[in-house]
């Protein structure tokens, strides 16, 4: 009974976030869609959706018939895609669709168990597919100082808690990915989004040449699916 508990209180609170996340994770999302060759016409599945807001950005480049969403809610009446509703806590066994593209967009630090997680957005990859994933990350300036000082990243304080539940860096999701037969690491994205600590000022709005891991706030990494 604790342990459920504990569950919906961390679904509960992720939930709030009604799947929204910063207009610089979706451009910098959509900047690598647009980088695949095979883009606008593959089956795509945001997992996570919310409302929906990515996947009316995609749909500007694609056929409305290729999106689909997934959460654990419909948030939005009107959501213009195909959803599957799903706990992503949870198998997918149950599923038969499978994607050329799979996008998590700021999902993963949700999750109680992201290996599990992983195996399962792989299965539901079709060979030679995508997955995108981005969260927030532990690299940046901002971040390390935040746990130099008061014990925890930046995105995972008290404030955070207990929707952001699990926090990785780049090495751990590389690594989780190499123990996933058939997935392959292919490239990391730092979003040029990071914060001067103590502040809300993006470090590009005064130093624009400041970039990479310990100037952004989220990462972006691409994997690929051979078997």
């Amino acid at each position: 009974d604790a342990l459920m508990n504990n569950l919906n209180q961390h679904e509960h609170f992720a939930q709030m976030s009604r799947g929204i996340s910063d207009n610089s994770i979706h451009d910098a999302i959509l900047e690598n869609l647009l980088g695949l060759s095979h883009f606008k016409k593959a089956s795509i599945l945001d997992v996570g959706c919310g409302e929906g807001h990515l996947l009316s950005r995609i749909s500007l480049h694609v056929e409305k018939q290729n999106l689909t969403g997934m959460d654990i809610h419909q948030y939005n009446e009107n959501f213009e895609f195909r959803f599957l509703k799903h706990n992503l806590n949870e198998t997918t066994d149950y599923l038969t669709h499978r994607f050329d593209i799979i996008l998590a967009t700021e999902v993963i630090e949700h999750i109680e168990n992201p290996r599990f997680f992983l195996r399962e957005m792989c299965r539901l990859l079709n060979k030679n597919g995508i997955l995108i994933i981005s969260t927030p990350n532990l690299y940046s300036l901002l971040s390390l100082l935040s746990f130099s000082l008061k014990g925890y990243h930046s995105s995972f304080g008290p404030k955070n808690y207990p929707a952001h539940i699990t926090p990785i860096s780049e090495w751990d999701l590389k690594n989780m990915a190499r123990e996933i037969h058939g997935l392959n690491y292919i490239k990391t994205h730092f979003i040029a989004n990071g914060r001067v600590p103590g502040s809300k000022i993006k470090w590009k709005t005064i130093f624009p040449f400041l970039t990479g891991k310990r100037f952004s706030d989220n990462y972006i990494c691409l994997f690929s699916k051979d078997t």
